[in-house]
C-alpha cells in the first residue's frame, strides 16, 4: 500500500472515530459519578485528570458537552497510538486494521462519551507503551527515556 493512500485511509478512519464519539454526545444527562468529575468535586481521582475536566469547562464553560470533550479528545487520540504501536511491530495494513478496530470498538466509544478517566488513562498507557516500546529500540536515547518517564 503506498504512502499517500495509507495516510487518507487513516485519516478516513480517525474521522471515522470522531464522528462515533460526537453522536449524541450530550445524551444521557449526567450521572452522579460523571457530576462529580465534571465539577472538580471528586477527590478520589488523580490531580492530572482533574485538572483536564477544569481546563475544559474554563475554556469552554460549564457544560455537559465541555466535560465530555476531555474524553472525546483522548479517546479519539488513542486511535492514532494505537496506530502507531501496531505500526513498530507489523506493516501499515495491520497497523491500519488495529486502528480501525480501536475507532469502533463499542466500548471505546461509550466510555468516549462519558466524563469519566477510563478513557484518558487508557490514553495514558498506550502512550506509555508506544515510549517503551521506543526506548526500548534506542536504549541511550535520553530524549526517549525522559518521554517514556513523563508519559508514565
Amino acid at each position: 500500500m503506498n504512502c499517500k493512500c495509507s495516510n487518507k485511509l487513516l485519516w478516513l478512519i480517525i474521522i471515522l472515530g470522531v464522528l462515533l464519539r460526537l453522536t449524541d454526545v450530550a445524551f444521557p444527562d449526567f450521572a452522579t459519578d460523571e457530576a462529580q468529575f465534571a465539577l472538580n468535586a471528586s477527590a478520589a481521582q488523580p490531580p492530572i485528570g482533574m485538572f483536564f475536566f477544569w481546563l475544559a469547562q474554563t475554556i469552554f464553560g460549564a457544560s455537559i458537552i465541555s466535560a465530555r470533550a476531555v474524553s472525546i479528545a483522548f479517546g479519539i487520540a488513542t486511535i492514532y497510538l494505537i496506530y502507531k504501536i501496531v505500526l513498530e511491530f507489523s506493516e501499515k495494513k495491520a497497523a491500519l486494521t488495529a486502528a480501525a478496530f480501536a475507532s469502533i470498538f463499542p466500548t471505546h466509544i461509550i466510555f468516549s462519551k462519558l466524563a469519566y478517566l477510563s478513557v484518558p488513562l487508557c490514553f495514558a498507557w498506550a502512550l506509555t507503551t508506544l515510549m517503551f516500546i521506543k526506548a526500548n529500540k534506542k536504549p541511550h536515547d535520553s530524549k526517549l527515556l525522559i518521554a517514556l518517564f513523563l508519559s508514565s
